[in-house]
């Protein structure tokens, strides 16, 4: 026998990255911390990036998985939030790849 496991998002996702194109790495911020016991968890994850972004409405999961992601630069009306982005293994919904906002 074998146990299959389906993970849904308690939070929103769908975000595109606010990237400023003269700097990008301007456009992040990274924080470090020692690894610790549970490096793989989303409470002591050794290292995260911090980003600006918007939320992308029209970019929707189906059965449990994110459709294609926008193409960028993309707009968005939403609010500007700031994002924590943790490594794949930390995170039990894994996203790799976000669009980019229009300048």
């Amino acid at each position: 026998m074998t146990a299959d496991w389906q993970v849904f998002p308690a939070s929103a996702w769908n975000y595109a990255l606010e990237v400023d194109p003269a700097d990008p790495q301007k456009s992040f911020a990274v924080t470090e911390a020692e690894v610790g016991d549970g490096p793989f968890t989303r409470a002591h994850a050794p290292v995260a990036i911090t980003a600006k972004a918007r939320r992308m409405n029209g970019w929707r999961a189906e059965d449990g998985a994110a459709d294609p992601l926008p193409p960028s630069p993309c707009a968005s009306d939403q609010p500007e939030e700031t994002v924590r982005l943790i490594p794949y293994a930390a995170a039990k919904l894994r996203i790799t790849a976000f669009p980019e906002l229009k300048s």
